[in-house]
C-alpha cells in the first residue's frame, strides 16, 4: 500500500503537539514493510525541531510540490499526478487533488469554532478545515470529544467515516524515586507547574491566583511572559516564588513533572491534553476542570473541578496534601497513563489506512 505523509505543519510550526503527533507517526511506518512511504515536504519545514529529527527519511521518499510560498502553500490542495491508489494523510487540512488519492483527514480540536479567532485568520483556518473533512474519504479524531464536536459542526458527515484515535504519550515521562538528588527551580512538592500557552480558555491567571492562595509557588512552561503577565504574575506570587522556562526537553519538564506538587490543567476546552498524561505518567498528580475531552485523559474524577474557581482548585490542593488520597492518586495515575502509548495510536492510525484503502482503492 501506498502512503503519503503531507508533511506541511513543520512549515507551520517549529515545535507542537501536531508536528509531535507526525513525528511519532513518522518514525514507526518508516520502519513498517507493510507501506510503500512518501512525503510531501517544504524546505521552510526543515526550521522545525521534529523534522530536523527525521534523518531516516531518503531523497527519494521526500516530495517537493512546486509551489514554494509557505503561507499560501498551507492552504492549496496538490495535486501530484498519481494514477494508482493510494493514502494521502495530511499533517494540517490539506487534501490532494488526484482522482486516485483517498484523502485521510486528523482533527484535533475546534478551537476555532468554540472560542472563533476574529478576523480573516480565524475565517480562511475554519474554511480550511471544512473543506479538508467535507473533501476526505475518512477523518481521525483524537478523542471522542473531538468527534462529538465534528458530528455537531458538520452534521452531514457520515459517523462510519469517522475513527476515535488517542495520541500517545512518550516513555520520557516516568517517577525519579530519588527526586531529592534532581537540580530543580525550587525545593520538591513546594510548586504547582503550568504547562502550555496561555490564551484566555487556558484559565492561567486562575492557576496563577490559585498558586497565591494556596502559598505555592509556580513553574510555568512555555513561551517568555509579556510584560503585562510578568506584572500580574509579580503582583500575586512576588518575583522570587515563581520561574517561567521555554524550550524544555521531555527529560527536564520530567523532572519538573517529578518535583511538582501537582500540575494546574485548568483549560475550558481541550481537543486532548497531552500535559495530562505526561505529568499522570511521572508521578505528579494533576487538578483539572471537567470539560471537553480532559476526562478522557484523567484518571480519577476526584481531581477534576467542576467550577472555574479558585476555591474549587484550593479545595484540590488541600486534599493533595493528606498522604494517603495523594498516594492513591499517583499510583492510579500512572497506570492510567500507560494505556496510552505512541505504539498503540500508530498500530490504530494503520488500521484505519487498511480500512479506507479497502473500502476506497480505484
Amino acid at each position: 500500500m501506498r502512503v503519503i505523509i503531507d508533511n506541511i505543519v513543520y512549515s507551520l510550526q517549529k515545535i507542537g503537539g501536531i508536528s509531535c503527533v507526525f513525528f511519532e507517526l513518522t518514525k514507526r511506518i518508516l520502519k513498517d514493510d507493510r507501506y510503500s512511504v512518501c512525503f510531501l515536504d517544504q524546505e521552510k519545514g526543515y526550521d522545525n525541531f521534529y523534522r530536523r529529527k527525521l534523518d531516516d527519511i531518503s531523497a527519494k521518499q521526500s516530495l517537493f510540490y512546486r509551489f514554494r510560498n509557505s503561507f499560501c502553500e498551507r492552504f492549496l490542495n496538490p495535486k501530484l499526478n498519481i494514477k494508482s491508489s493510494y493514502i494521502f494523510h495530511s499533517s494540517y487540512y490539506r487534501v490532494s487533488r488526484d482522482r486516485s488519492a483517498i484523502n485521510l483527514t486528523t482533527v484535533h480540536d475546534f478551537v476555532y469554532e468554540r472560542y472563533g479567532l476574529q478576523g480573516w485568520r480565524g475565517k480562511l483556518h475554519q474554511w480550511q478545515q471544512k473543506y479538508a473533512v467535507l473533501h476526505s474519504d475518512a477523518v481521525i479524531c483524537i478523542s471522542e470529544n473531538t468527534k462529538k464536536d465534528l458530528l455537531f459542526f458538520y452534521r452531514n458527515i457520515n459517523p462510519n467515516n469517522v475513527f476515535v484515535v488517542y495520541n500517545g504519550v512518550s516513555e520520557d515521562y516516568f517517577h525519579i524515586e530519588n527526586i531529592a538528588e534532581v537540580k530543580l527551580p525550587f525545593t520538591p512538592k513546594s510548586y504547582c507547574v503550568y504547562v502550555g500557552s496561555r490564551v484566555s480558555y487556558k484559565n492561567f491567571l486562575l492557576a496563577v491566583k490559585s498558586c497565591a492562595y494556596a502559598k505555592m509557588k509556580m513553574v510555568i512552561i512555555g513561551s517568555p511572559l509579556s510584560v503585562e503577565e510578568k506584572k500580574y504574575v509579580n503582583s500575586l506570587l512576588g518575583n522570587d516564588n515563581y520561574a517561567c522556562l521555554s524550550n524544555v526537553s521531555n527529560s527536564k519538564l520530567n523532572e519538573i513533572y517529578n518535583g511538582a506538587f501537582c500540575l494546574l490543567y485548568l483549560s475550558s476546552y481541550e481537543g486532548f491534553g497531552i500535559p495530562c498524561l505526561e505529568a499522570q505518567r511521572a508521578g505528579c498528580p494533576v487538578i483539572s476542570y471537567n470539560s471537553s475531552s480532559i476526562p478522557e485523559v484523567m484518571a480519577s474524577k476526584d481531581m477534576m473541578i467542576t467550577e472555574l474557581s479558585v476555591d474549587a482548585v484550593s479545595k484540590l490542593i488541600s486534599n493533595l496534601q493528606e498522604p494517603l488520597f495523594r498516594e492513591r492518586i499517583v499510583s492510579e495515575g500512572i497506570k492510567f497513563a500507560k494505556q496510552f502509548s505512541w505504539d498503540k495510536c500508530y498500530e490504530e492510525t494503520t488500521k484505519v489506512y487498511n480500512i479506507v484503502y479497502q473500502k476506497y482503492k480505484k
